[in-house]
């Protein structure tokens, strides 16, 4: 009996000396969202780590940072962690013994206390142990696969929050060039009222087409600021923190060599959410084989000693346990081969629809690409308009609102350009999203050429003047 005492007790220590410390599972589902993102996921830093890469300008690598440093909801998601940690050590551990202890006195007077100890131990709860700690594991497996799932889409919507932000910055931009033109305009249409050169309708339009600039300025301020603030709220930071000097440029394509049959394998390999229902079915064939065990009766061994009133001691083994001859645990094992094969069904549909997103987000991108590209086309015929349009205004072949008649279209095709550069690098967030890992291409990115943004010189003399 001393042998089975030291073999439960050893049991125990043996449950608390197996289990893993939080920093390194948090490692672990570190490293998958690194291999999903691209992006380290760094420990939560101090302010002076978020103030160093706020002193520069704010570029995609330094906004997920940040994220990985300041956001609640990063903190949030790591320490949920812990709860499925706790679970799994839970799940680990040997039950307690059962102890118990017996004193009685007789009626009959002078006779000494009669007294009796047991305990007891559920022999299949060691026997099962190890089985039941490696269902345990595999089901925390599944927490961290669902805890990066988690933290992998909030990454991806702030590199969306990020690239909303750049391009209302760039929109803004190009409404406050647009809006310097047309007030050189208006001044120009009142000098020519003035004189005489144009009439009270001419004027009105002048000014009509000032105040819709103005107008589209303001709209564009106020997105801008919609975005700012989403961004620093998923960012973490405080109404004073942010933002840079200098607005930097949305990337420009870059180099394609995507083969859609190399996606698709690398998602059905890499996928969170796939690999999260792999390793539930797997959870449930272990549950399943500790149910098969589940004819065999509860079954308790222990030892026993008797003082008894004579002064004589009574002691010996102890076995106790049920008949299994109603309740074989058939139900439950019924249930839990049920819930594989629906789990089994389930994995094939995820499959089917992964393959479906990454199909359709490669044609998605591929389609934007091709609008850019266009744009990137278009771009010098509107220069080159305006250029000859300036040249027929020195001329005095053309009047002062045809040349701004070209440059409102410049400017709204360049609007239009910026939306189609945002389309195309949000459609490769999505595909991203869509395969499980990042997508390498070289990328360059420069600080904003100001002039893009200059409003076209109305300052030219006339030939001959």
């Amino acid at each position: 009996m001393k042998i089975t005492i030291l073999i439960l007790l050893a049991g125990l220590i043996m449950t608390d000396l197996t289990q893993a410390s939080d920093q390194k599972n948090q490692a672990k589902v570190k490293n998958l969202v690194q291999e999903q993102t691209g992006y380290e996921a760094k420990a939560a830093g101090d302010q002076q780590d978020v103030e160093s890469l706020l002193s520069q300008s704010l570029s995609e690598d330094a906004a997920v940072a940040i994220a990985f440093l300041n956001s609640s909801v990063i903190k949030a998601q790591l320490s949920s962690l812990g709860v499925s940690e706790a679970d799994m050590r839970e799940a680990g551990i040997l039950r307690n013994p059962t102890l118990s202890f017996k004193t009685r006195t007789s009626n009959e007077g002078g006779v000494k206390r009669n007294k009796e100890f047991e305990i007891k131990q559920d022999v299949f709860d060691i026997l099962f142990w190890p089985l039941r700690k490696k269902i345990a594991g595999t089901q925390f497996k599944v927490s961290q696969y669902e805890t990066a799932h988690q933290m992998t889409d909030f990454i991806k919507e702030v590199r969306l929050s990020y690239l909303e932000w750049l391009t209302a910055m760039h929109k803004q931009a190009l409404a406050a060039d647009h809006f310097k033109a047309q007030e050189a305009s208006l001044e120009i249409a009142r000098r020519q009222k003035e004189a005489g050169n144009i009439n009270t309708l001419n004027m009105a339009e002048a000014q009509a087409i000032f105040q819709k600039a103005k107008i589209e300025q303001l709209k564009t301020k106020q997105e801008t600021r919609m975005f700012t603030e989403r961004l620093r709220t998923m960012l973490g930071l405080t109404v004073n923190q942010f933002f840079m000097e200098e607005m930097l440029q949305i990337p420009d394509l870059p180099k394609e060599d995507l083969v859609v049959e190399e996606l698709e394998k690398k998602a059905l390999d890499r996928r969170l959410d796939l690999l999260m229902k792999r390793q539930e079915i797997k959870h449930l064939e272990q549950s399943q084989n500790l149910a098969a065990a589940g004819f065999l009766p509860d079954l308790e061994v222990g030892y026993n000693q008797e003082k008894e009133t004579s002064g004589h001691t009574l002691k010996g083994a102890v076995v106790e346990g049920q008949v299994p001859l109603f309740n074989r645990n058939q139900a439950q094992r019924a249930g839990i081969k049920a819930s594989i094969e629906t789990a089994k069904h389930q994995l094939d549909v995820m499959e089917q629809e992964v393959l479906l997103a990454v199909h359709l987000g490669y044609l998605n991108l591929m389609t934007n690409r091709q609008i850019v590209e266009a744009y990137q086309e278009a771009m010098p015929l509107y220069q080159q308009m305006i250029k000859e349009t300036l040249y027929h205004y020195n001329f005095m072949l053309t009047d002062v609102f045809h040349l701004l008649e070209s440059k409102q279209a410049e400017l709204e095709t360049k609007k239009e350009y910026v939306d189609a550069l945002k389309n195309y690098w949000i459609s490769r967030i999505e595909l991203e999203n869509a395969v499980g890992t990042k997508l390498d291409y070289e990328l360059v990115i420069t600080p904003l050429n100001k002039k893009d943004h200059q409003p076209i010189d109305m300052n030219h003399k006339h030939h001959g003047g």
